[in-house]
């Protein structure tokens, strides 16, 4: 399972130190380097925040919360951008390709966060999908008063995110894919920034924001650059919108996912 790949990756980790592999994180700034490694090698942590079921479990929080998540959200945006190809894929390639490029050098992360339209497309697609429909918050021991309301200890306190995503008096017509409604001209625009709640809000929003950011910008910049894609028996209704909710979207039991044919790089 994945706590036990995430404990053995831990130990293999730890064992290289033994062993006197340079695992330093300082020794290139240019290099890539592990997280937990990172963790591991921190002087600032506390032991018990070292130890493997420790480390481990949070290696498995990001395994499940960044994986599913983040693959569907990239379905979707597939789906959508091969949906509108003359009007929401050109504009994306025109702009993705507007960026220098040299040999194996690819955009940054910041550079491709600056394209007004690829930003607009993540983001319709995150309203969307808005993967996790709703999460419970307790105080079990606290009573809270917020405003004029009293909430009893052990009171369940949630927000609906899919409720406000597909509200139409913030979003009209909420099942378009409508990407426009996130660009600078759109007068709505501070109010749908505002209502953005795919990842939650407050204290307690998912701590992966950025990396689910950075992935999407990244995927979809280099699927879409110089490649050639087209849909292929893909029914919105059956493999793409949401049917079922197991605390994270799922579409229907007939769902054959979206799927799409590979065919030639654009020139």
């Amino acid at each position: 399972d994945m706590e036990a790949q995430a404990l053995q990756a831990i130990k293999e980790h730890e064992q290289d130190e033994k062993n006197g592999v340079d695992l330093s994180i300082h020794r290139n700034p240019t290099d890539r380097f592990a997280v937990f490694r990172a963790l591991l090698q921190h002087d600032g942590l506390p032991p018990d925040e070292k130890r493997f079921d420790r480390i481990s479990h949070e290696a498995v929080t990001l395994m499940a919360a960044g994986g599913e998540t983040t693959a569907s959200t990239l379905m979707m945006a597939v789906y959508f951008i091969l949906s509108d190809k003359q009007n929401i894929l050109r504009r994306l390639r025109e702009e993705v390709e507007s960026l220098p490029s040299t040999g194996s050098s690819r955009p940054s992360v910041a550079e491709l966060e600056r394209l007004p339209w690829l930003t607009a497309v993540i983001k319709e697609t995150l309203r969307l999908s808005t993967i996790t429909a709703r999460l419970t918050r307790v105080a079990p021991e606290e009573t809270l008063h917020y405003n004029n309301w009293v909430l009893p200890a052990g009171t369940a306190v949630s927000m609906t995110l899919r409720e406000i995503s597909f509200d139409p008096e913030i979003f009209p017509s909420p099942m378009a894919f409508r990407p426009e409604r996130w660009l600078p001209s759109n007068p709505n625009l501070d109010r749908c920034n505002r209502y953005l709640v795919a990842f939650g809000r407050g204290s307690r929003m998912c701590l992966g924001i950025n990396l689910a950011h950075a992935e999407l910008y990244i995927a979809l910049a280099t699927l879409f650059r110089h490649r050639e894609f087209e849909l292929h028996d893909t029914v919105r209704e059956r493999d793409v919108d949401f049917a079922r909710d197991f605390f994270v979207g799922e579409t229907s039991a007939s769902a054959k996912g979206v799927r799409v044919k590979y065919a030639k790089p654009s020139v």
